[in-house]
Order: structure tokens, then C-alpha cells, then sequence
């Protein structure tokens, strides 16, 4: 629970960052896998998909990648 909470603050905090809004405070799990990190060490990788809104009121995508508890990309719809 603490690296789903960990990502909503990520994610919260990008989107007032850009200016937008996350939809429904949600961020929801739709991969996990184990990966090693720069040092070698065994670390979960979650990915968490969520939506978000733009100041025209227009919904889009966006996916978080944690390794660990350390946010490792982000990516975002292009439009």
C-alpha cells in the first residue's frame, strides 16, 4: 500500500505541475513484475495507469512506472 500511495503523491503532484487535474484521485495497478535496479538489487516495478483532465475539460491517459518506491518514468498521451 505504501508504493500505491507513494504513486498517487507522484501523480497529484505532476498534474498540478501541468496544470490539470487527476480524475477521480485515482491511480490503479496494471502491471507488476520484479526488476533489478542500477545496483543490482531485486525491486518490484509497478506500473500504474490513470486519467486526468486538461483545461478544456478533455480526458487523457497517463502511466507511472515505480521501481521500488522511486518513480522511474512517466509517460503521458500526446495530442
Amino acid at each position: 500500500m505504501q508504493a500505491r500511495e507513494i504513486g498517487l503523491v507522484i501523480t497529484k503532484q505532476l498534474c498540478s505541475d501541468m496544470g490539470t487535474k487527476l480524475l477521480d484521485d485515482a491511480i490503479v495497478l496494471s502491471h507488476l513484475r520484479v526488476k533489478r535496479d542500477d545496483q543490482g538489487r531485486l525491486q518490484i516495478r509497478r506500473i500504474y495507469s490513470f486519467r486526468y483532465l486538461d483545461n478544456q475539460n478533455d480526458i487523457h491517459h497517463g502511466t507511472l512506472i515505480l521501481l521500488g518506491k522511486k518513480q522511474e518514468s512517466v509517460l503521458l498521451d500526446s495530442k
